[in-house]
């Protein structure tokens, strides 16, 4: 979960390995990493938390990254 911060970043993306680099690299950077595998889950969680950033895959199954 993101805390109230100018540092929230939320990664969506459906295939686990890339959520977990991602997720390694940008928490080692300083940022409060969050993470969503499906665009519905996405549109929940930005409606929650509204990270600053959503660092999103391209294709995913039902709903793409855009």
């Amino acid at each position: 979960m993101i805390a109230e911060t100018d540092r929230g970043v939320l990664i969506v993306d459906d295939d686990p390995a890339m959520v977990r680099s991602l997720d390694k690299h940008l928490t080692g950077a300083g940022y409060e990493v969050s993470a969503a595998h499906s665009g519905s889950e996405t549109m929940k969680l930005m409606l929650a938390q509204g990270p600053l950033l959503v660092v999103a895959d391209w294709m995913m199954p039902k709903m793409d990254g855009l």
